[in-house]
């Protein structure tokens, strides 16, 4: 009941502050929206159901309390942490990475490719309509928007990753064979070898992370 309570009294102080968009077309991550926890810098954290759409690089959330409208986080450069089931996400304003790993420290940036998937079925879900019953509260002051879901584009298998590492105290990034092959140039022969061996797709995530462990191992030996 106060945990009721408590999301009531958010929305009320922050409903007056709304401000009206015009509907739009938006890139989302996942198929449907998920249950996830975001986390304050402050020490606020809420529970609610989340998407992220990757074309404006900005999460957003379904308001049950609101008619299942779908909005931004009120005060976003607050928002230090993002959790999306098992997946973690470093959040700045228009600065969003999943974490792979943390040891050696691995990050993933998605853009989006648009590509319309046909009718929604709710919630940015694409055949059933998902369930909502885990929502205890966000602040409601930020921006409020109203998209049309049933124009509403998914974008799961038509991302562009860029990938960030650290290689000594240096912050590197790369998408592709060639821009990971020039951030070690003692190790190339080696790592010409194993991403043959392995037919490694810069498209799957994990054995973008298995050739990245595996250089580590180089650069250590």
């Amino acid at each position: 009941m106060k945990r009721i309570l408590f999301f009531f009294l958010i929305c009320s102080c922050g409903i007056g502050n709304m401000q009206a968009q015009e509907e739009r077309k938006e890139g989302l991550l996942f198929e449907k929206y998920q249950d996830g926890m975001i986390y304050y810098k402050d020490g606020r954290q809420f529970s609610a159901l989340l998407n992220y759409d990757v074309y404006e690089r900005r999460f957003l959330f379904v308001d049950i309390n609101d008619g299942n409208n779908i909005k931004e986080f009120a005060e976003p450069q607050m928002v230090s942490l993002i959790k999306v089931g098992e997946r973690t996400f470093i959040h700045k304003p228009k600065d969003i990475k999943e974490v792979l790993q943390m040891q050696p420290s691995l990050f993933v940036e998605y853009k989006a490719t648009l590509k319309d998937k046909g009718k929604n079925a709710g919630y940015g879900g694409r055949s059933t309509t998902a369930a909502i019953s885990n929502y205890s509260g966000i602040q409601s002051d930020g921006t409020y928007h109203r998209f049309d879901l049933e124009d509403a584009y998914v974008v799961s298998e038509n991302l562009k990753k860029t990938y960030y590492i650290e290689v000594g105290k240096k912050k590197k990034r790369f998408s592709t064979r060639n821009d990971f092959l020039k951030i070690y140039p003692k190790q190339q022969d080696a790592l010409k070898n194993y991403i043959r061996d392995n037919n490694i797709d810069f498209d799957a995530v994990e054995q973008v992370i298995q050739l990245y462990n595996y250089a580590a191992t180089l650069c250590s030996d």
